[in-house]
């Protein structure tokens, strides 16, 4: 698939360089924003950027820039613009966003994406580990039984007690910036690839015809997209306290 490995090459920048069309206001196309060098940079370290994008099968970069770029949010961000209900851009579910973009890694890995090669399996297999690794301090930090502290620790693999402080990092404080939002990533990911699995069979279409269906249903839960795409009744989200 040389347009897989080609299409994710001209891509840098971080996940705040998606610029999708806006909901209101003209139509216009989608744009991702390639960052300029940081003019102080050395001429060692942009070739090491350059050489790890140029190797993105086998780096982080590849999987980063289809979560972020395409088949991943950027393509589902500016779809969802399209939708003409605006509610269902508006009210973005975090679990339906990581959701398919952590499932559009996989799908893109899995379709031969990086190339059948060892090293392209073993960067799959990092790439997710690190998502999984994630999890861990996001649900012990909400839950109070770890300190930031004690988390950068473990995720510099160093005790959770003793010996100097470590850096709390960025990664870190997303677990009390934005609660719940890392572990979204694999609850959104387990409800579309349910929602796929039984759309399929029970329609027969293929797997682009169910990709086209989610995605044109905004950025809702996946459990309302569901009953969209299957005629279920809309779950009650109360259902369990009564």
């Amino acid at each position: 698939m040389p347009w897989a490995t080609a299409s994710v090459i001209p891509l840098s920048g971080n996940g705040g360089s998606m610029n999708p069309p806006p909901l209101f206001g003209p139509a216009r196309p989608g744009r991702w924003n390639v960052e300029r060098w940081d003019p102080d940079q050395t001429l060692e370290q942009r070739l090491h950027t350059v050489v790890t994008i140029r190797r993105q099968a086998t780096t982080w970069f590849g999987y980063y820039a289809v979560h972020e770029g395409v088949p991943g949010h950027h393509l589902q961000l500016s779809l969802a613009r399209s939708v003409a209900d605006p509610l269902r851009t508006l009210l973005a579910d975090g679990a339906t966003v990581e959701g398919w973009a952590l499932y559009a890694e996989e799908l893109f890995g899995s379709h031969g994406g990086f190339g059948d090669t060892p090293a392209a399996r073993a960067n799959m297999l990092r790439s997710y580990r690190g998502r999984i690794r994630r999890v861990f301090y996001d649900v012990n930090v909400e839950c109070e039984r770890w300190t930031l502290q004690q988390a950068a620790r473990w995720r510099q693999g160093k005790p959770l007690e003793g010996g100097e402080d470590v850096t709390v990092g960025r990664d870190v404080l997303r677990a009390i910036n934005w609660p719940t939002q890392l572990i979204g990533y694999f609850a959104g990911k387990r409800q579309i690839v349910a929602l796929h699995d039984a759309w399929i069979a029970r329609t027969g279409g293929g797997e682009r015809a169910f990709h086209d269906a989610l995605l044109a249903e905004g950025l809702v839960p996946v459990a309302l997209s569901r009953a969209v795409l299957l005629g279920e009744p809309v779950p009650d989200p109360f259902a369990a306290e009564r």
